[in-house]
């Protein structure tokens, strides 16, 4: 994936360098490590973060992997990663927010239902819900179906390659 671009709308590099010193200043205060030893315990790399603590506009922005790798070594939960990336024009939500717009549309369908409807609207809206749930889980049973099968069959083809002691 691509660096954030120097152009990149509603991006603001400097704002999102303050953040990380200080969220690393943070997490070296708690931990009683200095800066250097955080980040070098931590396994991210620190050139990259000693260079993201520096930028200007003027600059390309850091790679979204690299950020996302960088902050799951540093330990930073995904809820606190949602100001910094926004500095950066990525587009954010938490897993907390995406299963709430799912809820909430959920909840705007049966809202729905409670209207003021005719029987066949009604049995026609309910009929309607009720496909698009069934259909949502059943391509989630497909997707857990095929990925616990890929699985399986990497571990088969590993342990081939080991030469299993069960043969």
């Amino acid at each position: 994936m691509s660096k954030t671009p120097r152009r990149a709308a509603r991006r603001n590099l400097p704002a999102f360098s303050e953040w990380l010193k200080r969220k690393l200043d943070d997490l070296a205060r708690e931990e009683k490590k200095s800066l250097r030893r955080l980040i070098e315990d931590s396994g991210a790399n620190r050139a990259s973060l000693y260079r993201w603590q520096k930028l200007t506009n003027d600059m390309d922005g850091p790679q979204r992997e690299q950020l996302d790798r960088a902050f799951d070594l540093l330990g930073i939960p995904e809820e606190d990663r949602v100001v910094p990336y926004g500095y950066l024009g990525f587009t954010v939500a938490s897993a907390s927010e995406r299963l709430s717009q799912y809820e909430a549309a959920m909840e705007r369908a049966n809202a729905i239902l409670n209207l003021n409807l005719t029987p066949a609207q009604r049995t026609e809206y309910q009929r309607a819900l009720d496909d698009i749930t069934a259909a949502h889980q059943a391509a989630m049973e497909r997707f857990f179906k095929r990925a616990e099968e890929d699985m399986a069959k990497a571990r088969e083809e590993d342990e081939a390659e080991r030469g299993n002691p069960n043969d």
